[in-house]
């Protein structure tokens, strides 16, 4: 994985996008922010397809070389209230 980010010329493109969802909590509710691409997210499913990796291990797999090597692609900016 690492060979293979560090061959690309420019940042991870596809669509990234901001979910909140409820923690569900007892002792401390809130709000769970994440945020999902659509490339890395095809990616992780197919590095999971063959049932090699759990879903955390593909991601992690994927977005720590990613981020070492600057090609995570920009977040969009979340509205304040």
């Amino acid at each position: 994985m690492w060979a293979a980010i560090e061959a690309l010329k420019a940042p991870i493109q596809g669509m990234t996008s901001i979910q909140e969802r409820e923690t569900g909590e007892f002792r401390n509710p809130g709000i769970q922010v994440f945020l999902t691409n659509s490339d890395i997210d095809r990616l992780a499913q197919s590095i999971r397809s063959p049932g090699l990796l759990s879903e955390q291990d593909a991601y992690l797999s994927i977005i720590l070389p990613l981020s070492l090597q600057n090609k995570l692609p920009d977040a969009p900016s979340r509205p304040t209230l």
